[in-house]
């Protein structure tokens, strides 16, 4: 099983009515209004054109119009050079704002104090969301009968990649609290009040384990959840779910990524622990936006796991949402989970007012926008601190350069370090540099690929700085841990590449190690010298054999090459975590130039 997910606390719960405030309408997205103050009026009326726009409104003794366009910034741009213009500002309809308080009566329960510290009170007046934005929740389903998502046409029916069918039935109850943060009905004086009021996919990748512990999922279920969300044109998918390493899950998220779907996922719950973001999003954090969780005192949830992929922090301490059970069924749970839906939410919120932003827009306005938390600036426990839905729910004008997208992976050997920023991208253009901060205070680095060596083992920070063509940069920072070498007498070579020598005198042997990481099954080494053969022979004659953990002998190896000849290889079968010892032996001849690589799948 890869997905899992725990949620320390579960209490039912009812509450009280709250009265409700007029609701301005929200913001229609596709077309913009901006209030064009002048020095001396023009004379054009409603519906004439300014600029090539139609004036929607106008006061002549306030010398100012009121125009509409689909292009904000060259608009914007245009006016501000008009001699006459004094000024230029969007028409925000929500300036004056009567801070609605939703009627739905858990809204005044305690456990809905999430909503109300991001300040999502103030951003409603701006937008309530839109069902244009679509939401995939990838869960354990949904309770469609629930209340909260009974007869709303924005609720679709979803897919269970478990059944493979269209009723994704929600058997433990995580999901339907996850999609009510989202998306609970608002103002239908029931339950909660959800934060966007946007189109809701539930897709079931979860179930109720063995003996009912907790809800989980398999690889396959949940990659085929993703690749769902990219393919049913999903703008974000919300992930409260979490495992171990996997490919099939790593091709999922980049599948999705490239469809123009932004996933939310959930740091995990590893409690008091550090550089400790579950898989897989510890590994893909680059195209996915990475939660913790906060309680109601804003501070850090004693579940939570932290690191330096976590982007945002969220409520996720006792949060008040709607549950299976019944129709009207609403609990109180904790966790990552609860953190990663007002993440979601605000998000869907943002992408409301902006229709035509995506992932890198959405990340840098929710980072950008949040309360700073803990040390001053971006921490492994709070991210970029906690969402302030008030400050990020704005229009903004798309920057004509998209930034890029830094990434990179690493294999660390004893006492050094290789970096691949290949999976770094650009959407509109191309990445002209690469800069390496090895964290020890040596110059940098440069390349999409890189070594290093470290003079002392310890924890590094390693951080990569892209800049694209257009000079804009995004850094991404991992931390390595360098041991000290156990057997500095053997050569160390790193697996892939051809390491050439020069052999002795016959009978001598040379002597090479190869760090073979985690969960390999099979090492194949390669020797490369003169070509000889029975038909052929030649007095140089090179052998190889192969060892985990030990220097091999003629009586002790895990893999021997062919006994004629210097051209020739052997395998290891499932090799162990570890060093692979790797021996070359002169049968016959001195002073031969070979060379040996090592490579492992």
């Amino acid at each position: 099983m890869l997905g899992r997910l725990a949620f320390p606390t579960l209490a039912l719960t009812l509450a009280l009515a709250v009265p409700v405030l007029a609701l301005p309408g929200a913001l229609d997205g596709a077309a913009r209004q901006y209030v064009v103050g002048f020095h001396e009026m023009p004379d054009l009326q409603r519906g004439d054109a300014y600029l090539g726009d139609p004036v929607v409104d106008l006061d002549a003794a306030l010398r100012f119009l009121v125009v509409e366009t689909r292009d904000p910034a060259t608009f914007e741009a245009r006016a501000r050079l008009d001699g006459n213009v004094r000024y230029v500002e969007w028409n925000d309809p929500a300036f004056g704002r009567a801070l609605l308080v939703p009627n739905d009566p858990g809204y005044a329960n305690s456990g809905h104090w999430g909503t109300k510290k991001i300040g999502a009170q103030s951003a409603w007046d701006r937008t309530l969301g839109s069902t244009s934005v679509k939401v995939a929740v990838i869960d354990s389903g949904l309770l469609a009968t629930h209340e909260e998502f009974a007869g709303q046409a924005r609720v679709l029916a979803g897919y269970d990649t478990i059944q493979e069918d269209t009723t994704p039935q929600d058997t433990c109850g995580h999901g339907t609290h996850v999609a009510g943060t989202i998306g609970a009905t608002i103002n239908n004086d029931k339950g909660i009040a959800g934060l966007a009021q946007v189109t809701l996919y539930p897709i079931r990748g979860l179930t109720q384990a063995l003996l009912g512990i907790e809800c989980s999922g398999s690889t396959a279920d949940l990659a085929q959840g993703l690749r769902r969300a990219g393919d049913q044109g999903m703008h974000f998918s919300s992930n409260s779910w979490g495992g171990g390493t996997s490919s099939a899950i790593t091709d999922a998220i980049n599948y999705a990524y490239g469809k123009g779907v932004t996933q939310v996922a959930a740091a995990g719950n590893d409690g008091s622990c550090t550089n400790c973001v579950n898989e897989p999003w510890r590994s893909n954090h680059q195209k996915v936006i990475v939660v913790s969780s906060t309680a109601s005192n804003d501070g850090f949830s004693g579940f939570s796991s932290q690191g330096p992929e976590v982007d945002v922090a969220a409520p996720g301490s006792s949060i008040y949402s709607s549950y299976t059970g019944s129709n009207s069924a609403y609990a109180t749970l904790s966790g990552t989970s609860m953190a990663t839906p007002h993440v979601t939410g605000t998000a869907a919120l943002v992408k409301t007012l902006n229709p035509t932003w995506g992932y890198a827009q959405i990340d840098n306005q929710l980072k950008t926008t949040a309360v700073d938390l803990g040390p001053a600036g971006k921490d492994d426990r709070f991210g970029h601190g906690r969402i302030n839905a008030n400050a990020a729910v704005v229009v903004g004008t798309p920057s004509s350069n998209q930034p890029p997208a830094a990434c990179f992976s690493t294999i660390v050997s004893y006492g050094s370090i290789s970096v691949n920023a290949g999976c770094s991208t650009d959407i509109d253009g191309t990445i002209a540099s690469y800069a390496w901060n090895w964290g020890d205070g040596t110059p940098n680095g440069s390349g999409a690929t890189a070594t290093h060596n470290y003079v002392a083992a310890g924890t590094y920070t390693v951080t990569l700085t892209v800049t694209d063509n257009n000079g804009a940069t995004d850094s991404t920072s991992t931390s390595v841990t360098v041991n000290a070498d156990p057997d500095p007498g053997t050569t160390t070579i790193p697996a892939g590449p051809d390491h050439h020598a020069t052999s002795g005198a016959a009978g001598t042997d040379q002597h090479y190690k190869v760090l073979i990481p985690e969960g390999r099954t099979v090492a194949r080494v390669l020797l490369d010298g003169p070509a000889c053969s029975v038909s052929l022979p030649c007095t140089p004659d090179l052998d190889v054999s192969a060892r985990m953990g030990q220097r091999p002998t003629d009586a002790a190896y895990d893999c021997r090459g062919g006994l004629v000849g210097s051209d020739e290889d052997c395998y290891v079968a499932d090799p162990a975590e570890g060093w692979l010892y790797v021996r070359v032996h002169v049968t016959a001849g001195s002073d031969v130039a070979y060379f040996v690589r090592v490579t492992y799948t």
